[in-house]
């Protein structure tokens, strides 16, 4: 499509001929198609954080259903004291810090981050082995670390016979245990979603 429209706005310097047509069509066409083309990327992505969404998670997980190899889950601990105490737009900041270190953390091909809802967060790791699984959850808690705010992690790898629902679950296990601990630490009173 680019290399059609620069094709477009060089060839009239060269190609002298009194029906441009063909030259105003093409650029229109390739107008509406970016048009889409954007259109379909802001459908994809979460407005607050610009992470991915939980529809276009839905839509990875079934496109990339044999080749996921774990699924890290993320939740943010304290955003409803934060939503109390500070207010939302403070919690807003909070969720787009989070994301960014998230975003920042996953920089391999293959590990896809999704903001699913709330303070809930998900990375589909694709062809990635338990090493490198561990090694980005190191990296986001690196990230995470440099800002005021901290969140608890899970994650599952896969094996025979499991599916990405199966991940998430176990996945999210892990992550409510390490948020059960961080509560009991910090002596703060805790929601659980489920």
């Amino acid at each position: 499509m680019a290399l059609t429209s620069l094709f477009c706005l060089v060839a009239p310097l060269f190609v002298e001929t009194a029906d441009m047509h063909w030259f105003n069509v093409t650029i229109a066409v390739n107008i509406m198609l970016y048009y889409v083309y954007l259109l379909q990327q802001f459908t994809k992505r979460d407005p607050l954080t610009k992470l991915l969404n939980r529809q276009t998670y839905y839509s990875d997980a079934e496109k990339y259903i044999n080749d996921v190899t774990a699924v890290i889950t993320m939740d943010m601990n304290g955003l409803k004291e934060i939503n109390d105490s500070e207010g939302h737009v403070a919690g807003d900041t909070a969720l787009k810090a989070l994301a960014d270190c998230f975003w920042k953390a996953a920089h391999k091909k293959g590990q896809r981050v999704y903001r699913i809802g709330g303070d809930e967060y998900v990375i589909l790791c694709i062809g990635s082995g338990e090493d490198d699984v561990k090694s980005l959850i190191e990296r986001i808690r690196a990230e995470v670390s440099e800002t005021p705010y901290t969140c608890s992690i899970g994650y599952a790898m896969k094996s025979k016979g499991s599916t990405i629902d199966t991940l998430y679950y176990q996945a999210d296990e892990m992550l409510y245990e390490e948020k059960k601990e961080f509560y009991v630490k910090t002596g703060k009173t805790r929601q659980r979603k489920k």
